[in-house]
């Protein structure tokens, strides 16, 4: 039963990444992609579904026996690192960046990788500051208003 419940999960695992592929080949072609001498924007979501389709092909045909990467208990921080980035992701249109920023840098300093407060808010606040002046200020990246800086 074991063996049949990992046959039918990879092949489902495969046809998932096969089915993603094919709608990021779909988008990726909805939109001017280029040429290799001068690439559009669906140039490399068009290369990445491409070779997305092709690795679930061959998943599909040959799903292997063997689990190569086990859950363990690492997954639980990838899991976890994951969702700050989620998190991060619905605060940005609403706070601008560095606000987001710095709690993302807080929660995976101090979450993850178990470090003292005092590092944690240093290097967040830091970081976030610094990140935000490179992009906004000087390469001149069009931000939401930001939260924290109101510009």
């Amino acid at each position: 039963m074991r063996q049949l419940l990992q046959f039918v999960g990879r092949r489902a695992a495969a046809l998932a990444a096969l089915a993603a592929g094919s709608l990021g080949m779909a988008g990726s072609m909805a939109v001017e992609f280029g040429s290799p001498n001068d690439p559009g924007t669906g140039m490399w979501p068009l290369i990445v579904s491409c070779l997305t389709v092709l690795g679930s092909l061959v998943l599909l045909v040959r799903p292997g026996s063997e689990d190569h990467e086990p859950f363990t208990g690492g997954t639980r921080a990838v899991a976890s690192a994951t969702a700050g980035m989620v998190g991060y992701a619905v605060l940005f249109p609403h706070t601008g960046f560095t606000l987001p920023a710095f709690l993302l840098l807080a929660f995976w300093i101090r979450v993850l990788g178990k470090e003292p407060w005092r590092l944690t808010l240093a290097v967040s606040a830091a970081s976030s500051t610094a990140f935000f002046c490179l992009f906004s200020l000087v390469l001149n990246v069009p931000l939401p208003r930001d939260l924290i800086w109101g510009i």
